[in-house]
């Protein structure tokens, strides 16, 4: 569980690290299947995959895997022979595979316009996951609110969106997805109805383009 909470928080302060995991062996190895170990940028780890020389390439390996961000399948036969200064008797073979975990990248190529529009859509998008997801976890404070579709009402907004404009749900997860299309401006938000029908929103950081 250690293991577990580390990887938690490495990735969710946005640091690289590395997982080794064994996926297979055969014969009498120190090290058995599923065995785990995280290795951090600075080269300190948590967690073991059965220690001595053979963790000491792994632990290189996965230093490497974090700087070009490529997995890697590593073999290792335990005897004298292949490691002779290492005093390996198992006489096993174990496959480790060694994952990158890395903050994950967008790359975009195209004629300018097209880039930009998908580009606009990502950010919309995960704006939007962002904020479910906080709404999710303040549930209880959010009682008697409901989820209304805004729209952009100018000339640019497409015939797609402009008829949703007003529309309410009781629930997020009941709203028609957004955003709608690419270059979308429009969003969901939680709203307040007064008895003038007077539309107050809830509104945090947004995407108008």
């Amino acid at each position: 569980m250690k293991l577990y909470a580390e990887l938690a928080r490495l990735t969710g302060a946005g640091e690289p690290c590395a997982l080794c995991t064994i996926v297979k062996t055969s014969g009498s190895t120190p090290g058995k299947t599923s065995m785990k170990m995280l290795v951090r940028r600075d080269g300190s780890f948590v967690g073991t995959v059965g220690g001595g020389c053979l963790e000491a390439e792994v632990l290189e390996a996965a230093l490497a895997a974090m700087g070009d961000e490529r997995p890697r399948l590593l073999a290792f036969a335990l005897n004298e022979r292949d490691y002779p200064d290492s005093g390996l008797l198992c006489g096993g073979r174990v496959e480790i595979l060694v994952e990158p975990i890395v903050q994950p990248r967008l790359y975009l190529f195209g004629g300018g316009h097209v880039a930009s529009a998908i580009a606009r859509t990502a950010v919309q998008d995960a704006n939007a996951q962002v904020h479910a997801e906080v709404y999710k976890a303040n549930e209880d404070q959010l009682d008697g609110l409901k989820w209304e579709w805004v729209a952009a009402l100018d000339s640019r907004t497409c015939p797609t969106c402009a008829p949703l404009d007003g529309k309410r749900w009781d629930k997020r997860s009941d709203a028609d997805q957004w955003p709608a299309h690419i270059n979308c401006r429009c969003r969901v938000f939680l709203s307040f109805v007064d008895l003038d029908t007077t539309r107050v929103f809830l509104i945090t950081n947004s995407y108008y383009y």
